[in-house]
């Protein structure tokens, strides 16, 4: 049932990118914002806000190709492409990065980063091996005609 709504969500979700036929690349975009952190220590609040170490946002575009942005100290940004896949009941999006980057969030230090989507927002993988607990919500999506 989970595994239905899901693809429910995700088919209403991009629905409206794609009034054009399959064969034309549609100019819909996606973005995602970080908008908790937290760590693996018990009874510390999540850090939201500005109160976070930084700012994180994915952009999504209709022909699977993404960019990733960091604010904080410093100034990041890295590029690839994503999938959506299925572990199991659960849905993920793999981000595939073109080269490496520190902005990069993982587990198996490879060019790859998985998220779990659930019930509208995006949960980073990274805190099975000691990194933030990272959660995005969906905050715009853009299509043009």
């Amino acid at each position: 049932m989970r595994f239905a709504s899901v693809f429910l969500f995700l088919g209403i979700l991009f629905s409206a990118c794609f009034n054009t036929p399959q064969t034309q690349e549609s100019a819909c975009t996606v973005k995602w914002q970080l908008v908790e952190m937290t760590g693996n220590m018990a009874n510390v609040l999540p850090l939201t806000g500005e109160a976070m170490s930084w700012q994180e946002s994915y952009t999504l575009n209709a022909d699977s190709t993404f960019t990733k942005e960091r604010r904080g100290d410093k100034q990041l940004q890295a590029s690839g492409r994503y999938k959506f896949i299925n572990i199991g009941e659960e849905q993920f999006i793999e981000f595939s990065y073109s080269a490496a980057s520190e902005i990069i969030g993982s587990c198996l230090g490879d060019n790859k980063e998985t998220l779990r989507l659930l019930n509208g927002k995006l949960y980073g993988t990274w805190q099975a091996c000691d990194g933030p607990g990272l959660t995005y919500e969906r905050m715009t999506v853009e299509c043009a005609d």
